[in-house]
């Protein structure tokens, strides 16, 4: 009888799994063709290409921006040669435009492969082609190395990663850029009181409510422990406390509910701009810990600017 059930649940595997690798081959076969960051600041990153002739550089003009010293501000341009194949020009740049360590003479155009590698500056891209599978497996990795397991937004590395990619976006363009430390208050009397797995939803819920407070373009990430950060990008120092506020009353007024139990919970946020005299985006981290500090000692469930 062992052995019968044995074999049933085996099938049933064999079925989910078969729907699920049709599901990804569905989902590849729809996928755009695109460059995937394998090395360099890019690293994991999937940018999409169009029918329109695309540049790739350090520049913020760029449809393809990456904020590399290696590359020239228009360094390369990929673009779709007629109903033909995707090719890649070099734009006379510094370090120079290599496919499989063959280097592109400036100004002519060369086709790229699906599995291509195409290295500009410091910089490696792999070419992915509509339609392959490799969409679904790069897309899963990204999100293997870039999510936090727990509550789906970006994991420390991540959020880290951003955080410096917009640090130096901020000096080339003199937007401003403000950076944001929530602290859950009281968090540890949540787990004593009705254990770790009340203290894992309450987690992934305050994750939602942040969120859902930011903009599409800002980013979530959770720092550690019950600690997040939140990077926004073109925001002022005042406009960002005014973020920073929404987010807390949000986690005060929403409804944490474990096994029938409302648990109730607020946040100490800390707030800091980046500004001449910050030089590093640690200096900006610490400055937005230290008010986070004084927003708890102050008794919580308050919003402190640096």
């Amino acid at each position: 009888m062992d052995s019968v059930s044995n074999a049933a649940s085996s099938d049933e595997t064999l079925v989910r799994d078969s729907k699920t690798l049709r599901l990804k081959l569905k989902e590849a076969r729809k996928a755009k063709p695109c460059l995937v960051g394998y090395f360099g600041n890019a690293l994991g990153k999937r940018f999409f290409l169009t029918e329109k002739a695309q540049a790739i550089g350090r520049g913020s003009e760029c449809e393809i921006p990456i904020l590399d010293d290696s590359l020239s501000r228009k360094h390369a341009q990929v673009f779709k040669k007629g109903g033909g194949p995707y090719c890649i020009r070099d734009l006379s740049s510094t370090n120079g435009t290599f496919i499989n360590n063959r280097k592109v003479l400036p100004g002519k155009a060369d086709e790229i492969k699906h599995g291509d590698f195409i290295k500009l500056g410091n910089i490696v891209f792999k070419f992915i082609a509509k339609g392959k599978i490799d969409h679904v497996f790069y897309r899963e990795i990204l999100t293997l190395a870039t999510r936090d397991d727990l509550t789906g937004i970006a994991n420390r590395k991540s959020i880290m990663a951003a955080l410096e990619e917009e640090c130096l976006r901020t000096r080339m363009t003199n937007q401003p850029l403000s950076l944001i430390i929530l602290d859950l208050d009281n968090f540890k009397s949540v787990n004593d009181t009705f254990g770790h797995a009340a203290g894992d939803l309450l987690l992934k819920e305050a994750a939602k409510v942040t969120q859902g407070t930011v903009r599409e373009r800002d980013y979530v990430g959770r720092f550690g422990g019950d600690e997040f950060l939140i990077v926004l990008w073109n925001t002022s120092r005042t406009h960002a406390v005014l973020v920073a506020e929404r987010i807390r009353a949000g986690i005060e007024k929403h409804c944490f509910v474990y096994e029938g139990n409302k648990i109730s919970i607020t946040a100490s946020i800390g707030v800091a701009c980046l500004n001449e005299s910050i030089r590093s985006v640690e200096d900006l981290v610490k400055r937005a810990d230290e008010a986070q500090y004084h927003a708890k000692k102050n008794g919580g469930n308050q919003v402190f600017p640096d």
